[in-house]
């Protein structure tokens, strides 16, 4: 059963100062004071940025691969919010990663997709967490399973936690070739139509796994809508630890987030859905359309031969050329445009043909044939 709209507290009443949609911006991970200085400095000068990432526990598939600091970092952090008055979130993994979080007051709290994916993680950070007012972002789990994510918020729900967002950081699938996280952006909808008032995150910099995809998957986010976005940012993303590839510079940053369109107007996701699902109608029957054209282009092919008649007829061709540029003139459609698709299909339907009159040619002569 769906939740209440009441059951989760927005984000502007978190008690954390941010004004309008959250940005949490900060480096994967947590190299150095230093370099955590250096990055934060430049991201306070954002306004756009709410608060500042980093993390210090990295779960990594392997062994061998850098996974964190640790709790040595959280000196580290204090000094960045002593140094920016930026709120701090910080992944954690297990109870005994939110009680040093706790111990050292971090700000937020997030649960990430290698976690949520164990129910039996989920519920240890939840126990640690009852009883607290904290904050806490929920990632989607690295699995497309919608019922993974709905029960890890489950969980801190029945804990008495309100201060949730859910983060959609996409998922793996061995299908997807663009991105290293497939958006299926599907399944957030499902969430937030089962979670009524539930905030949601973008994090594009997971999905995109590269830095040059970033931009449209932010402009996108905004579109379906969401209420923020996670980016990973570091001060030098070619020295980085972990994940360098998807990580921008605050520089880089500052200029993407000024050019995203916040406050201007966003289609319900109910009506972008509602235009994407007739787009992609309008496109099977395209297809089909199309496939008929070279089915009949293939038979055609056979009375050609049969009448002794060449494969293409260039006059026939630019009779046709010239009706298609005056029906689409009619309807409003430009005429370059209009050229360009047919010199394509008229290219592929005389390959058709000429194939199926090479292939006919060199079977044996049958008594029956229509080519006798």
């Amino acid at each position: 059963m769906a939740r209440r709209r009441e059951d989760f507290v927005p984000l502007d009443r978190w008690g954390l100062g941010f004004q309008g949609p959250l940005v949490v911006a900060g480096p994967c991970s947590a190299e150095g004071e230093e370099q955590l200085l250096t990055t934060a400095l430049a991201l306070k000068q954002i306004p756009f940025v709410g608060a500042f990432r980093a993390g210090l526990w990295k779960a990594r598939t392997r062994p061998g691969h850098f996974e964190g600091v640790g709790s040595k970092g959280l000196p580290w952090l204090a000094a960045v919010r002593e140094k920016t008055g930026l709120p701090l979130a910080l992944e954690v993994g297990t109870g005994a990663h939110v009680d040093l979080c706790l111990k050292h007051q971090i700000d937020i709290l997030w649960v990430g997709a290698r976690t949520s994916v164990n129910p039996f993680a989920v519920e240890d950070i939840a126990l640690a967490l009852a009883g607290t007012d904290v904050p806490v972002l929920v990632k989607n789990p690295l699995a497309s399973d919608f019922s993974l994510w709905v029960g890890a918020i489950e969980r801190l729900l029945a804990k008495g936690l309100r201060k949730l967002a859910a983060v959609h950081r996409g998922f793996a699938d061995s299908r997807e070739r663009t991105y290293r996280n497939a958006p299926l952006w599907s399944i957030p909808q499902k969430l937030k139509d089962w979670f009524p008032g539930l905030p949601l995150l973008c994090d594009p910099s997971h999905m995109a796994g590269r830095r040059e995809l970033i931009p449209p998957l932010c402009r996108r986010a905004l579109e379906f809508p969401v209420d923020g976005l996670m980016l990973e940012c570091h001060h030098a993303p070619p020295m980085a630890l972990s994940d360098g590839a998807q990580q921008l510079t605050p520089e880089a940053l500052g200029h993407l987030l000024k050019s995203l369109a916040w406050g201007g107007p966003r289609a319900s996701v109910g009506e972008m859905e509602k235009w994407r699902r007739e787009i992609e109608r309008i496109d099977a029957r395209i297809i089909e359309a199309l496939a008929l054209r070279m089915d009949t282009t293939g038979e055609m092919a056979l009375t050609k031969r049969a009448m002794g008649l060449g494969v293409e007829d260039r006059a026939r061709r630019d009779v046709v050329l010239k009706e298609w540029l005056a029906r689409g003139q009619d309807l409003g459609l430009e005429g370059n445009f209009l050229k360009d698709i047919y010199v394509h299909i008229h290219r592929e339907s005389v390959k058709k043909q000429e194939d199926i009159v090479r292939e006919r040619a060199s079977l044996p002569l049958d008594k029956d044939s229509c080519l006798q």
